[in-house]
């Protein structure tokens, strides 16, 4: 253990707090930025949408955000998603500024990633820079994400095995603002922490 240093990564950058004050709430969206493959767990996220009803469903936009790379799996998403009363859209990879203008208008970053044999979820830096855009986010516990995501902190993690308890969290996002700002803003300030030069220091002192 005293050769041992966990170092995190960083967010790439900080987007201004005064362009992130300007979320509609009439319609939530949700928003997930990885590749669409089984080890990343969109139809984890897809599954626990549909145990919500009809009604908390309709009032949700889904937006996934990632390179096709495994088209079976993209295939099954789109097929589970035609059955749910929310609008889901998939959008291959896009621009930064485009990302930029999806991030600030989002209320939720969700990104459920299971084990998939020796392949498990690292760090994460999808869930630093959800962080730097205050977002609240929901994770499965796995892997490195307990590093990334600090639960009930800045976000709320769940076992990858419960479906039922991601669909009651999900819920509990979606219905309580006060919590979504908070957990935004105390993820906002641990992106705030962290930075390139500071990791740096750290990985070489």
């Amino acid at each position: 253990p005293n050769k041992l240093s966990i170092t995190p990564g960083a967010p790439r950058f900080l987007p201004n707090l005064s362009d992130l004050n300007d979320r509609v709430t009439e319609e939530l969206i949700i928003v997930c930025v990885a590749r669409l493959h089984p080890r990343k767990g969109q139809l984890a996220l897809l599954e626990a949408l549909s145990l919500l009803n009809h009604s908390l469903q309709k009032r949700l936009k889904i937006l996934f955000i990632g390179q096709k790379v495994n088209t079976r799996y993209a295939n099954q998403l789109k097929n589970f998603s035609e059955n749910l009363k929310s609008k889901v859209e998939f959008l291959d990879s896009v621009s930064d500024e485009d990302l930029h203008s999806h991030l600030v208008r989002a209320h939720i970053f969700a990104m459920t990633s299971m084990p998939a044999g020796e392949s498990i979820e690292g760090l994460g830096l999808s869930y630093l820079e959800a962080s730097a855009y205050q977002l609240p986010i929901l994770a499965h516990d796995i892997g490195g994400v307990k590093f990334a995501v600090l639960d009930r902190i800045s976000g709320i993690l769940v076992s990858p095995t419960d479906r039922v308890a991601l669909s009651q969290k999900l819920k509990s996002l979606i219905l309580n603002e006060k919590m979504r700002i908070e957990l935004g803003q105390n993820g906002r300030k641990f992106a705030e922490k962290l930075s390139w030069e500071a990791i740096a220091r750290e990985t070489y002192r």
